[in-house]
């Protein structure tokens, strides 16, 4: 027969506490994770950043690679990248501003709606247009090599996340 305990000895332990104690720490440590993940994120802004800017940053890299005569054309580039695009860019904000306030005025009014928008869509396809004028005159007298160069430091710029660029993209 089993003696009986003593009064003043402890309960015998429980088999699930240890595992159950050790999932829960896991799981308090994977929320921190998140939340502290969440915060990193928002304090240091996006994971994405915009194509003029990732395309300055391009161009400031690839000089470096670049031989001596053909800086000055990049270097001409990235002034007219400055000068001409980006304060066209930088107009995006407002225009933004005025297409949300269309949308949420009251009473609603289509016909400014659909002008903010207009504006909204100009806007946008003269940053494209710039940056795609200035991305020809970049690449002109570049090898295929130097042209495969600035591809591959554009996507590491554009898409700074964990897997790095696009599903399916390649260099090549």
């Amino acid at each position: 027969m089993s003696s009986p305990q003593p009064s003043g000895a402890a309960a015998p332990k429980r088999r699930l506490v240890k595992p159950v104690l050790i999932i829960s720490l896991a799981l308090n440590l994977l929320f921190v994770g998140l939340i502290a993940g969440t915060l990193w994120k928002f304090r240091h802004g996006k994971t994405r950043i915009s194509k003029h800017k990732a395309f300055e940053a391009t161009i400031e890299q690839i000089m470096t690679e670049l031989p001596e005569s053909n800086r000055g054309a990049a270097e001409a580039v990235l002034a007219r990248l400055r000068s001409e695009v980006f304060p066209r860019a930088a107009g995006r904000r407002e225009v933004v501003a005025t297409v949300v306030k269309a949308l949420k005025a009251d009473p609603y009014s289509e016909e400014n709606l659909a002008s903010a928008l207009a504006d909204l869509r100009q806007l946008r396809s003269d940053v494209q247009l710039g940056l795609h004028t200035l991305s020809l005159e970049l690449v002109r007298d570049m090898t295929v090599k130097e042209r495969h160069r600035i591809l591959e430091i554009f996507r590491s710029k554009r898409h700074r996340r964990r897997g790095g660029g696009r599903r399916g993209d390649s260099p090549e």
